[in-house]
């Protein structure tokens, strides 16, 4: 009889199981596609899409599959961010004091893709700067057009707090840019991306910032050997739209393309250089004196017209040429050009220097040189 009577209960807690499996199954989904969408196209002002969500009674894990976030209303491409198959394991825990913390995710065929518009306009950017207006426009429609209601107020308004405690994924980055030339520039690239203490609320003053860390190479060329090593820290996100963060790294062997068109837009070629980033932004807005991109120049050709500016001088050995990082994170002040045709200037000014030092006071060998009126003055 007890033997029956355990096996009775057994049966009942297996079924209770499955039942509760089904249950959060069925219900994460619902939640999800009549909660947690609407909420994020309304505060984003884009279109979600889910093609399953679950959840499992062991380890609180969610699945999500087929996961896809448009672009803003003005670019050609459809999608900004699109997901096969996703896992987050949840802190069971913490969500009892309405908190979401993901101890570990994963992701396969996840994809994000930066798009610059013909405008110059980057769909990041233009994200954040909805998300700092406030009032997103509704998903699909441009600004003005069927603004959603205002937020609620009080503590239902209260956004949820989210801590990421370890998050390492592979995700290809796709940079599509409209604006530099009349066939888009399209670049690929695989990353690894490893984020640690993540959070989107204060924490305390010892453990508040998080770290992240960026492994990247270009994808779907044979010739390039692009690649970026990039680590940093960064502020808690209490508003998404201007972070506190400070990266550091390298990015090495800069691809042959962004060297041609480098070419066009300043007459400076160079065999596939390196650049050091080192960028420190605060409330979203870069610090000039210490966010610097460094190009290192190797073996650098100058267009006729720019050579004729220099001298008649046509290649450079090396040439380092910082600059500086200034504005906001959405629209950021880079004077590249005018940067690196001054650096030229100063190189060739240099060597010049050095030219009229070896030829000491002969008249004959001066008038044999082309030099520009002012080109040895300091700028």
């Amino acid at each position: 009889m007890m033997r029956k009577i355990l096996i009775g209960l057994l049966v009942l807690v297996v079924a209770a199981i499955a039942a509760l499996h089904l249950v959060l199954k069925y219900r994460v989904d619902r939640i999800i596609r009549t909660a947690v969408i609407p909420q994020a196209e309304q505060k984003l002002g884009l279109g979600i899409t889910l093609g399953d969500a679950s959840m499992s009674l062991f380890g609180g894990a969610v699945d999500i599959r087929e996961l896809a976030v448009k672009n803003p209303a003005g670019y050609t491409e459809p999608d900004m961010l699109t997901l096969s198959r996703g896992s987050i394991a949840l802190g069971l825990l913490p969500l009892l004091r309405k908190e979401v913390r993901i101890d570990h995710a994963k992701a396969t065929d996840l994809k994000l893709t930066l798009v610059r518009n013909k405008e110059g306009v980057l769909n990041m950017g233009a994200l954040t700067k909805k998300l700092e207006a406030g009032q997103p426009p509704a998903p699909g429609k441009p600004a003005g057009e069927g603004q959603p209601p205002a937020a609620p107020t009080g503590p239902a308004a209260q956004p949820t707090k989210v801590l990421i405690r370890d998050l390492e994924m592979n995700v290809a980055i796709q940079y599509v840019d409209h604006a530099l030339s009349e066939k888009p520039l399209v670049l690929v690239f695989d990353t690894d991306l490893k984020l640690k203490d993540i959070a989107t609320f204060p924490r305390p003053a010892a453990d508040a910032w998080g770290t992240v860390g960026i492994q990247s190479r270009l994808a779907g060329t044979s010739n390039s050997l692009m690649t970026a090593e990039l680590a940093g820290t960064l502020a808690p996100l209490v508003d998404p739209g201007a972070p506190s963060f400070e990266l550091a790294g390298t990015i090495h062997n800069v691809d042959p393309r962004l060297i041609q068109l480098l070419y066009e837009k300043t007459g400076i070629a160079s065999d596939p250089f390196s650049i050091d980033v080192k960028l420190l932004c605060k409330n979203g807005i870069f610090d000039p004196s210490h966010s610097l991109l460094t190009l290192h120049l190797r073996n650098v050709v100058l267009s006729p017209s720019l050579s004729g500016r220099l001298g008649g001088i046509k290649k450079l050995a090396s040439a380092n040429v910082p600059i500086n990082v200034a504005g906001t994170l959405q629209s950021p002040a880079i004077d590249w050009q005018q940067t690196l045709v001054q650096t030229m200037i100063q190189n060739a000014a240099g060597n010049l220097g050095d030219i009229f030092s070896a030829l000491g006071n002969n008249p004959k060998a001066h008038k044999k040189l082309k030099i520009p009126d002012g080109l040895l003055k300091k700028p």
